[in-house]
């Protein structure tokens, strides 16, 4: 048997995998107008290089870790590529990875741009509540948002000629979980949602990105500081109680320090200040690495996506709306973006960045 279409959905899944690298030529229903803020529907940028990205960060009561991305891309044959990957973390830090690439043609996106259908996983945005089901064999699940509050964004932090929004914060998570040899569960916990979407590969527009979930009693932390490949760094706080923001900042001082066996990070703004303490490479993902050595060669000269996750048991003071002061501790996740070229070694791979 052939193994040249195993290797090509590899090719392309990597080439986008957890990355967003270049996305989205697929045609726009005719009758569908241009997106609001805060609206999860794919823009379809009408550009070579354009991009949508949605992300999503769940918390189960009872230790897991969920992360995933859906991506629709023009990379690979055609245009119009749909694809969802993601990791169901253990709490004993086992890690099961899912996927699904479909060519165009061979998966559907809504009308309204807000489901994507690839068979064997859906990503449905176009109710009042966004679920994600996986039907593989290594990860079996079947979980729902209840999307409460609005939707909030900061032009400081969306990419160039993009858009960034947190669609979700800390917002109740339930479902169904069913892992390879294991029995399934209901599971209930706390997401995090983001969609950012951009006419240029990511690369171009962000060297690197440090993101920081973290909730507690309902209520949530959400932190992202965007360095452009210029140096040019802005940065992003908002938290709030079952996704109702009450504290959203632009002037954010921050301290960190992070590496592979750990480090900190330190936010203050007025209203809101504490601290999460790295506890180690939780997850690491380099896409290219998935890329024939001569294609990762040639991706390589301009970009080189990597993404690290750790663990990170948190701390933090903040004033509700009330003026009544609260302190939430827990523990979150710290997701640090690097899209840079690099150096390629194994010192550069183990310094995710200092301030």
């Amino acid at each position: 048997m052939s193994r040249r279409p195993r290797a090509w959905r590899r090719a392309v899944l990597a080439l986008w995998l957890l990355a967003g690298v270049a996305h989205a030529a697929a045609e726009p229903p005719p009758d569908a107008a241009e997106p609001p803020r805060g609206d999860p529907a794919a823009r379809l940028l009408p550009f070579e290089k354009a991009s949508d990205v949605w992300d999503l960060t769940v918390r189960t009561d009872d230790g897991h870790w969920i992360v995933a991305r859906a991506t629709i891309s023009n990379l690979g044959p055609g245009d119009g590529t749909g694809a969802v990957v993601g990791h169901v973390i253990d709490p004993d830090g086992v890690t099961h990875e899912f996927h699904k690439v479909r060519r165009p043609g061979a998966w559907t996106l809504s009308r309204d741009r807000r489901r994507l259908d690839l068979d064997a996983i859906l990503f449905d945005q176009s109710g009042t509540e966004t679920r994600l089901y996986v039907g593989k064999k290594r990860v079996h699940m079947d979980l729902r948002l209840g999307l409460a509050g609005e939707p909030v964004w900061s032009e400081a932090v969306d990419p160039r000629d993009g858009g960034f929004d947190l669609l979700a914060l800390a917002v109740p998570v339930a479902g169904t979980l069913e892992l390879e040899g294991q029995a399934e569960r209901s599971v209930t916990g706390r997401a995090f949602l983001t969609h950012r979407w951009m006419p240029v590969l990511e690369a171009e527009a962000v060297e690197r990105r440090i993101e920081l979930f973290a909730f507690d009693a309902g209520v949530g932390v959400y932190f992202v500081e965007r360095t452009a490949p210029s140096g040019e760094t802005a940065r992003w706080l908002v938290a709030g109680r079952d996704g109702r923001v009450w504290h959203e900042r632009e002037a954010v001082e921050t301290r960190y320090s992070m590496r592979a066996e750990g480090g900190s990070l330190s936010l203050a703004s007025p209203g809101l200040s504490g601290s999460a303490t790295l506890e180690g490479v939780l997850l690491r993902d380099e896409p290219l690495q998935r890329v024939p050595r001569v294609a990762r060669w040639w991706y390589g000269r301009v970009m080189r996506p990597r993404f690290v996750w750790s663990a990170a048991p948190f701390e933090f003071h903040l004033q509700d709306p009330e003026g009544r002061q609260l302190r939430i501790a827990g523990r979150g996740l710290v997701d640090v973006a690097r899209f840079d070229p690099g150096r390629g070694t194994q010192d550069e791979d183990a310094d995710w960045g200092e301030r």
